[in-house]
């Protein structure tokens, strides 16, 4: 699906609002975000900005499958007016399908389990720049999870990751929850392999 974006104000819309085609077609648009705002919008005031960019959304009345807050997977009608749709989808809690959803719970569920073993999410704005952390990363090579030693300095601002104050916590961590971390990290085993998922 194509998306535009209007490149400057056109009253009542302003500039950056987003359009998709209407079906019936001709110059007619609506808004992308409320469908049910059809207008008949200049051309040259909309730049066509591709599909979304790998980003999915669902339409209006469109099925979209969400988690819930005991990890169950629900499917829903979305619809633009209500705000419950909204606030799924501005969390980031709208998914294409249930094996979507599905992943993302079982990857908050792994997550929550890493840092109950000790790990917690620091970067360099967290933390005293003269100790020492550790992370756990998959070697491709090895093929296995290994510990490495982590530099934070207070210059450097990244995004924050699961680190541990102590390296024997880090591989007590990948002993006792293996599984926990290959799905964190979006590593699966198959047969003695092991391959993105």
């Amino acid at each position: 699906m194509k998306y535009y974006r209007l490149n400057k104000d056109w009253h009542p819309f302003d500039e950056g609002d987003e359009f998709i085609k209407a079906e019936d077609g001709g110059d007619m648009y609506t808004l992308r975000i409320n469908t049910g705002v059809l207008a008949k919008i200049p051309k040259d005031l909309l730049d066509e900005i591709g599909d979304s960019g790998g980003y999915w959304r669902p339409a209006a009345y469109e099925y979209y499958y969400s988690m819930d807050d005991e990890g169950s997977v629900g499917r829903a009608s979305f619809c633009p007016s209500v705000g419950y749709d909204n606030n799924r989808l501005a969390l980031g809690n709208c998914f294409k399908t249930k094996k979507d959803a599905q992943a993302t719970v079982d990857w908050l569920k792994a997550r929550q389990r890493l840092i109950e073993s000790g790990a917690r999410f620091v970067n360099s704005r967290d933390v005293d720049a003269s100790e020492n952390y550790f992370n756990v990363y998959f070697s491709v090579n090895e093929g296995e999870l290994m510990v490495n030693d982590v530099f934070l300095g207070k210059n450097v601002a990244f995004s924050r990751e699961l680190c541990f104050d102590d390296k024997q916590l880090a591989e007590r961590s990948i002993e006792e929850h293996k599984d926990d971390w290959l799905t964190y990290l979006g590593v699966k085993e198959k047969n003695d392999e092991r391959t993105d998922a």
